[in-house]
Parts: C-alpha cells; sequence; structure tokens
C-alpha cells in the first residue's frame, strides 16, 4: 500500500480469528489454550480494523472460520470482485497445516493478500520439517528427538544413556506457534520429567513432541 497507491483507497479483506468466549470454550472438548492459544483477542481485531480504516481503506472483515450458517470460503467467494487485497492474520484450527488454509483459498480464488504463501506457512509451521530443510541447505539447526506417539515415549529407555549426558532439554509440539504448548515444564532436567512432559503435550495437543 505504499508509493503509488498510497493515497488510493483500497477495498481490504481482513481474514482472523477471534478468541471465543469463555462460554463458548467451556461447552467443547480440550483445553482453551491447546485450541485457540494463536487466535487474537476482539481488542486486537478491532484495533487492526480502525488502523486500515484510519489510513481511508475500506474494510471488509471476514472471521477464518466454518459453522453451521458461516463459512469463510464463501465469503471471500461473495466478496472477491471487490477486494484489492486480504491482510491475513489467520491462523485457522485443528489441521497442521492450519495457517495454510485461508492462503490456499485466496490463491484459489485469485485474490492478493499479505504475509507468506501456503507453502511456507505449512512448512514454518512444522519445526522438524522446518529444521530438515535448513539442513538440508547447510544451515546449523541444534539437534533434536522426534517422539510421535506414546509408544515413542514408553520406549524412552531406549535413549536414555544418550539423554543423560545433555540435560537439561526443552520440550515443544511439532507444530504450534505463538509459544502454545510451552511453560516452566517444558525444561526437563531428567528421563523422568522428560517423559511426563512428552505424555501431556502429546494427549494435549494431538500431534508429535520434539525434544
Amino acid at each position: 500500500m505504499n508509493g503509488k497507491n498510497s493515497k488510493k483507497q483500497l477495498t481490504v479483506g481482513f481474514t482472523y480469528n477471534t478468541i471465543p468466549s469463555q462460554h463458548f470454550f467451556e461447552e467443547n472438548d480440550g483445553s482453551f489454550l491447546a485450541k485457540f492459544g494463536e487466535w487474537d483477542d476482539p481488542e486486537t481485531i478491532n484495533g487492526v480494523i480502525t488502523s486500515l480504516e484510519s489510513a481511508g481503506h475500506k474494510v471488509i472483515p471476514i472471521e477464518a472460520v466454518v459453522t453451521k450458517n458461516y463459512d469463510a470460503y464463501d465469503e471471500l467467494k461473495k466478496h472477491g470482485k471487490e477486494l484489492d487485497i486480504v491482510f491475513n492474520i489467520a491462523e485457522g484450527l485443528a489441521t497442521p497445516n492450519r495457517e495454510s488454509l485461508i492462503p490456499a483459498m485466496l490463491e484459489w480464488l485469485n485474490i492478493p493478500y499479505t504475509g507468506s504463501d501456503a507453502k511456507a506457512l505449512a512448512i514454518g509451521l512444522d519445526k522438524v520439517t522446518t529444521l530438515e530443510i535448513l539442513s538440508q541447505y547447510h544451515i546449523n539447526v541444534g539437534p533434536h528427538f522426534v517422539f510421535k506417539t506414546q509408544d515413542d515415549v514408553r520406549d524412552l529407555k531406549r535413549y536414555a544413556h544418550q539423554l543423560e549426558k545433555i540435560f537439561p532439554l526443552v520440550v515443544k509440539p511439532v507444530s504450534e506457534g505463538t509459544s502454545v504448548g510451552m511453560s516452566q515444564k517444558s525444561v526437563v532436567e531428567g528421563i523422568e520429567d522428560l517423559r511426563q512432559t512428552l505424555e501431556h503435550l502429546i494427549d494435549e495437543y494431538k500431534q508429535p513432541a520434539m525434544v
């Protein structure tokens, strides 16, 4: 929006996810943080809209969700011809490729948008894949172990001799952002702490954990 077009009014689609109310997540299974920790609060969403509007642009907010009566894709398709660009901060939900969903829709509908493309977002959220790609380009990354299932955790004793030499270790989910899944317990000092933390993360976030 800089340069020659800086004074032109644009019609900006704004794709986002708002943290649901207490009432909403109390009626749904799973913890609030595991599901919605990456989403933004209403004050942040309203602040972005106000900022875009204060720059002279028309804003069409589009929440990146699908419900019984609302579908983000339908909204994008409906407004597609009038949108000059989409300002995207949507996080998505449930799938490891969740951050890619809105960009993929926008690419399908041929609507320009801000930020990384669908491929970059899918790779970037998967920390193990990111490390593997960086390693292929001879960029130094830290050594790591991946535990995909509870069976892997139960087999932890196989790694005990190696791990005892390198404690403390940091444990985190493979495909989370915004420090979701991180706490004081993420730094472990011994095998038993490591086992408990791995079991918790794999169960809570339904995904592998990396050490």
